[in-house]
């Protein structure tokens, strides 16, 4: 006879907080986004490319990543966005 064998428990893994360094930066990049966007009147072409960065998906990217999409999504409201071209 053969010992049961047991089954495998997935192990809980806490998430690595972010170290000081990290959110020092992150606050850095977040002033700076907001504003560059501010300076280019919330234009995420221009802002992408005073950034350079690829392209204004990398802005929007940036936007969620950085916790910003709030204050876009106020600055939208409040009429501070000129509509983009039409489709």
């Amino acid at each position: 006879m053969t010992a049961p064998k047991k089954k495998a428990t997935a192990k809980v893994v806490e998430p690595r907080q972010k170290s000081l360094l990290a959110v020092a930066g992150d606050e850095a990049q977040r002033k700076l986004l907001l504003k560059t966007l501010k300076n280019n009147g919330w234009n995420l072409t221009h802002t992408a490319e005073a950034l350079k960065l690829a392209g204004a998906s990398h802005v929007i990217r940036s936007l969620k990543t950085l916790g910003l999409a709030d204050e876009y999504a106020a600055a939208k409201a409040d009429g501070r966005i000129a509509a983009g071209r039409p489709r």
